[in-house]
């Protein structure tokens, strides 16, 4: 695949992490600097350092985000919510299920390199476009979420890299992410 761009924004990263990053400085957190950060714990205290998804609340600033909107699931009809599995059969067991609609920009920041990009002339012939990180162009390599499907969830699979059994002991995080199809994915 050929480099995005022929010009970078002076002062950029652009390229600094391969042609065709998609984590920029989130390159920076590898194995070593995990370790190195492990170093430093001396009480194991935890917290959360996310704000709350409704927090600060109200939309002066971004009148086009939104709080959040949680409701139950629905089974057959119904909301999943103290939910009573016996209507499906001699089950005891009930169960609570919810969604949640999130603009990721409300609160804690889900952010993406693509949430802030500028008119640049990426190419270099005198036409700017609204361009984002490593010369990722609007509708182009940046569509609306409306505009494509999720891909299915898969596992890479590389010779190196074998996939290997692993049970989750308590305190574990699974850590998911994914690419646009034909980008390359990075392992950090």
């Amino acid at each position: 695949m050929a480099r995005r761009w022929k010009r970078r924004p002076d002062g950029s990263n652009w390229g600094d992490f391969g042609d065709h990053d998609q984590l920029g400085r989130l390159n920076l957190i590898t194995r070593e600097a995990r370790l190195r950060a492990a170093e430093e714990i001396r009480e194991g205290w935890c917290f959360c350092l996310s704000l709350p998804l409704d927090f600060p609340g109200g939309r002066v600033l971004a009148p086009h985000r939104f709080p959040p909107e949680i409701r139950p699931t629905q089974r057959h009809g119904r909301n999943f919510f103290n939910y009573p599995l016996s209507n499906e059969g001699a089950f005891a067991d009930c169960g609570c299920d919810d969604s949640v609609l999130l603009c990721t920009q409300y609160s804690t920041q889900w952010d993406s390199l693509s949430h802030i990009g500028r008119l640049f002339d990426v190419d270099g012939d005198g036409t700017q476009e609204l361009t984002y990180y490593n010369g990722h162009v609007a509708d182009i390599d940046v569509v609306a979420p409306a505009a494509r499907k999720a891909p299915p969830l898969r596992l890479p699979v590389h010779p190196s890299h074998p996939l290997q059994p692993f049970r989750f002991r308590d305190g574990d995080e699974l850590i998911s992410f994914a690419t646009p199809k034909g980008s390359p994915a990075r392992r950090t």
